[in-house]
């Protein structure tokens, strides 16, 4: 499970409907914790419900279907990031602005498909827990499998306290003094289009 991500649950192919709705939904729940708990999570979901019905279940049934799956991170209602709240709204909202696929997202450049996988086509109502960060997870896997045709090269990684602390504490980055370094926000631009420099022009 080092790659729990890059696992295609039983009974969807690769880069079909349901796997590339997995794929958004999984992303959006994989925050502050192991990543391979949320994944675990949703593999046991995904084999109770295809991931292209979730539009039509209510909150009832929506958190009937999530206890047993999510168990792990207590109660689905109540849990860090509201699991059940983030599939119920983000999955409504998908039907509504995307026909219920990820896949019409996708625009000429990663910058401005990014920002559908964040704010959609209603920014006032975003997607819950999808910042910049997971578009950048969503973004790489729909790459990966095959389902968007942009160059691993130019895509963005994910910039978590992981990679901010280790690209200044090495020296990787130098950030301008006017930046405070705690403001990651400030330091995150930064850091991310050093690395997609990086990967452009050495091909990594």
């Amino acid at each position: 499970n080092l790659y729990p991500d890059a696992i295609i649950p039983e009974g969807m192919t690769k880069g079909d409907l349901n796997h590339r709705l997995f794929m958004y939904y999984s992303s959006s729940l994989d925050a502050a914790r192991d990543s391979y708990i949320a994944y675990e999570a949703m593999l046991c979901f995904a084999s109770k419900v295809k991931m292209r019905d979730l539009p039509e279940l209510s909150k009832e049934e929506l958190l009937e279907l999530m206890r047993e799956p999510f168990a792990q991170f207590g109660n689905p209602e109540k849990a860090l990031g509201k699991p059940m709240e983030t599939l119920y709204q983000n999955s409504r909202k998908m039907l509504i602005e995307y026909a219920n696929d990820p896949n019409n997202m996708l625009e000429g450049t990663p910058e401005k498909t990014i920002d559908n996988m964040m704010f959609g086509e209603n920014p006032k109502h975003k997607f819950k827990e999808v910042g910049r960060g997971k578009a950048a997870l969503i973004m790489k896997n729909f790459v990966r499998f095959g389902v968007w045709p942009f160059s691993p090269y130019e895509i963005p990684i994910k910039i978590d306290r992981h990679i901010i602390s280790i690209s200044i504490g090495s020296g990787v980055v130098q950030v301008p003094e006017q930046i405070e370094v705690g403001r990651t926000d400030k330091v995150t631009k930064l850091i991310e289009e050093a690395y997609r420099r990086v990967s452009r022009e050495d091909k990594i």
